[in-house]
């Protein structure tokens, strides 16, 4: 793993965080996590995996798990 100093010094930045509502342009799903809260449809469960871009462009995807409301 590269230094986090040469991530920022470069204009690397992190993303993806349990609670964001999944994008699939920047989020990669692996499975989703059943819920009953409605409000949670949606939102990352769990980042099993960091995104990475540069600037506006995706370097790597997040890995994450997706919240699914049961009917």
């Amino acid at each position: 793993a590269l230094p986090i100093s040469f991530l920022a010094k470069n204009n690397v930045t992190p993303f993806g965080e349990a609670g964001e509502v999944f994008d699939h342009n920047l989020h990669h799903s692996i499975a989703l996590s059943p819920t009953t809260e409605k409000e949670m449809d949606g939102k990352i469960s769990e980042v099993l995996q960091k995104g990475y871009k540069m600037k506006d462009k995706i370097i790597r995807p997040a890995m994450v798990k997706v919240y699914e409301a049961s009917a």
